[in-house]
């Protein structure tokens, strides 16, 4: 039911509840996910800084690469530190439904180590995945909404997005790179360089140490995520009135006696329960804090 379609009253149900109007957030529809995200789907691992780590200085965003003298990475502090719903748009083909784009950034730290595995460096790093999908939200409305309990676009009447997302590291490794040359090239000054050979004639030395480098990081991500669509609607639920909270546990202090007497006072309860009914408030006092309103009230407040 949306916000101008009454459908029914709140009243008394007659069974010792009450028929409250509440808003609750309906979910029109929803899927999940369970992907390997694979270094085809992420890239090599990049800095998540600018920072000057393992010999090297990197800007936010660089592609990391690994000590020549690294032998095996490791991964440590892994995190899916935030999910970006970058876009949200109607379906041009199937009336009701929604694109929508989401990206998911992960971060963890970098752990370099020799082939004694003694620890060489580590640097923190990041990887970035991002998705596209089509979920029911049903149609669009010309509805304004304008809340100042909720910080979003007031013009913006389409379905909300809710993503929940859990991510652990499966792997990491080390990638070298791949020698495009024929193994059989005939390395003249032409392609000496390029095919790595040695040829003092062509004054290239020998590249065979240059191409046991690794290159970069590949990491894999295992990723299960929860993605809603919903709106809030208003319906009607039975009630037996506010909920009451226990008492705290272990906040007593004895020997005091404005302690015994501050202990033996109810619990205001209307305190922290609003009226519900417009008859409840019909006979409080409007005072507010101005020593004009007849009111007799203090202004300590000020």
């Amino acid at each position: 039911m949306g916000t101008f379609e009454f459908g029914s009253r709140c009243d008394n149900s007659g069974s010792g509840f009450t028929n409250e109007c509440i808003m609750a957030n309906r979910v029109f529809d929803q899927c999940r996910l369970q992907l390997c995200l694979t270094p085809d789907n992420l890239g090599p691992a990049r800095a998540a800084r600018c920072t000057n780590a393992c010999g090297d200085v990197y800007n936010e965003g660089d592609i990391i690469t690994p000590p020549c003298n690294a032998a095996s990475v490791m991964t440590d502090n892994f995190s899916l530190c935030r999910i970006l719903i970058e876009n949200k748009r109607p379906n041009p083909f199937r009336p009701g439904f929604w694109d929508i784009t989401i990206k998911y950034i992960f971060t963890y730290t970098l752990i370099f180590t020799s082939v004694d595995g003694d620890e060489l460096c580590r640097i923190c790093a990041t990887s970035s995945y991002t998705t596209k999908l089509t979920l029911f939200g049903s149609v669009c409305t010309d509805v304004v909404t304008a809340s100042d309990l909720y910080a979003h676009n007031p013009n913006n009447s389409g379905p909300y997005v809710t993503v929940d997302g859990k991510a652990v590291a499966l792997a990491a490794e080390l990638k070298y790179p791949v020698n495009s040359c024929n193994t059989n090239c005939n390395c003249n000054c032409c392609n000496c360089c390029e095919c790595g050979c040695s040829n003092n004639n062509c004054g290239c030395g020998n590249l065979s140490d240059a191409t046991d480098c690794p290159s970069s990081v590949n990491i894999t991500i295992g990723l299960f995520s929860v993605i809603k669509l919903f709106r809030p609607v208003d319906i009607i639920v039975p009630s037996s009135g506010y909920c009451t909270p226990n008492e705290c546990e272990g906040t007593g202090v004895s020997g005091q006696s404005v302690c015994d007497f501050f202990d033996s006072i109810e619990f205001p309860f209307d305190l922290f329960s609003p009226p519900a009914t417009p008859s409840a408030v019909s006979g409080e006092s409007t005072c507010g804090c101005d020593s004009n309103n007849g009111c007799g009230c203090g202004c300590g407040c000020r």
